[in-house]
C-alpha cells in the first residue's frame, strides 16, 4: 500500500524511510518528554513558507503538591492564642481577665488565618477554634495558680483573703440559710483539703468560662478577621 508524502506529496510506499521524489523522511517520533508539537498532515503540495506556527504541547504532569494539614495549623493557632490568654488572665484584675478569654479566640483566629489561608471562615468554625483556644489558655492559667499553691504561704494567703471575704459576705447577709452556708464553707476552707476542694471547684467554673468566653471571641474574630484579602 501508499500513502502521500507530507512534503510533496509524491506517492510513496508504506514502511519506505524515504520519499524517492524530495527524499523527505517518512517516519516521525514525537515523544513526550521534548514537549515537541505536533501538528496534523497538511494537504500534498502546501509549500513550505504557508506552513503555520506549531503550538507546543505540554504534556508533562504538574509536581505534586500535598494539601495543608489544616488540623495541625490549627492546633498551632490555638496553643499560641491560648498561651497570650492565658498568661494575660494571671494579671489579677477582673475586667482584664475576662477581656484576654476573649482575646484568646480572636487571636487564635488570627493566628489560624495567617497560616491556613482560608478563603473565609464561618461562624461555627470561629467558635470551635476560639474554645480550642480557651482550653488552652484555661490549661496554662490553672497549671500555673496550682504551682503557686504547693507554697505554704502562699496557701496560707489564700485562706486568709477567702475568710475575709466570707466575714464581708456575713455581715450583709440577712437570711438564715446563707448565714449557714457561709459558715459551712467557712469551716471548709479552714483544712487543707477542704481549701484544696474549694481551689479546684473554683479552677473548674473558672476553665468553662475561659472556654466559653474564648469561643464567643472566635467568632468575634471570624467575623472581623476570618476571610482572606484579596
Amino acid at each position: 500500500m501508499e500513502h502521500p508524502c507530507p512534503k510533496c506529496g509524491a506517492a510513496v510506499e508504506n514502511g519506505a524511510p524515504f520519499c524517492p521524489q524530495c527524499n523527505a523522511p517518512q517516519i516521525r517520533v514525537f515523544t513526550q518528554e521534548n514537549n515537541e508539537p505536533v501538528t496534523p498532515p497538511l494537504p500534498p503540495g502546501t509549500p513550505d513558507e504557508v506552513q503555520p506556527p506549531a503550538t507546543p504541547v505540554h504534556t508533562a504532569m504538574p509536581p505534586y503538591r500535598p494539601l495543608p494539614d489544616t488540623r495541625r495549623m490549627a492546633l498551632r493557632a490555638a496553643i499560641m492564642g491560648g498561651m497570650i490568654g492565658g498568661f494575660g488572665a494571671l494579671i489579677p484584675s477582673v475586667p482584664f481577665i475576662v477581656l484576654m478569654m476573649v482575646a484568646a479566640g480572636g487571636l487564635t483566629i488570627t493566628f489560624y488565618q495567617r497560616r491556613a489561608h482560608e478563603p473565609s471562615i464561618t461562624s461555627s468554625q470561629g467558635f470551635r477554634l476560639g474554645m480550642l483556644g480557651g482550653f488552652f489558655g484555661s490549661l496554662l492559667y490553672s497549671v500555673f495558680i496550682s504551682l503557686t499553691l504547693l507554697s505554704t504561704n502562699t496557701r496560707n494567703a489564700v485562706r486568709q483573703s477567702m475568710t475575709e471575704r466570707l466575714k464581708e459576705a456575713m455581715d450583709t447577709a440577712v437570711d438564715a440559710p446563707t448565714r449557714q452556708m457561709i459558715t459551712q464553707l467557712g469551716e471548709t476552707i479552714a483544712t487543707p483539703s477542704g481549701l484544696a476542694t474549694v481551689f479546684f471547684i473554683f479552677l473548674a467554673i473558672f476553665s468553662v468560662m475561659f472556654i466559653v468566653l474564648a469561643g464567643i471571641g472566635g467568632m468575634i474574630g471570624a467575623a472581623m478577621f476570618g476571610r482572606q484579602r484579596a
